[in-house]
């Protein structure tokens, strides 16, 4: 009977250190999973981080290209400005020649 309940007490240990295992193996299984799941967020997250950034930095050129159209346009204009602005002062001086001329006709 000893040698029972002692084979029993035995038994009943090992079974004991194997759910200990079991549940060891539990533990590392889940804190491994959680790590996966720790660094696929992390991976998302840097995904995003990386499209807003790409996000901003095509805005960022698209303003650009805009400020730059923009100071094109101005200065087409300010040209064309010019030109018209010579354009009438010519226009003025040939004027103000023949006036010059009839006057000099008439007082002759």
């Amino acid at each position: 009977v000893g040698e029972d309940a002692e084979e029993k007490s035995d038994a009943v240990e090992s079974e004991a250190e194997v759910e200990e295992v079991g549940e060891d193996a539990d533990e590392e299984e889940a804190a491994i999973e959680s790590e996966a799941e720790e660094e696929e967020v992390g991976e998302d997250a840097e995904e995003k981080s990386d499209a807003v950034e790409s996000e901003a930095e095509v805005e960022e050129v698209g303003e650009d290209a805009e400020e730059e159209e923009a100071a094109i346009e101005s200065e087409a204009e300010e040209e064309e400005v010019g030109e018209d602005v010579q354009e009438e002062a010519a226009v003025e001086s040939k004027a103000e020649k023949e006036k010059a001329e009839e006057t000099s006709d008439a007082v002759e």
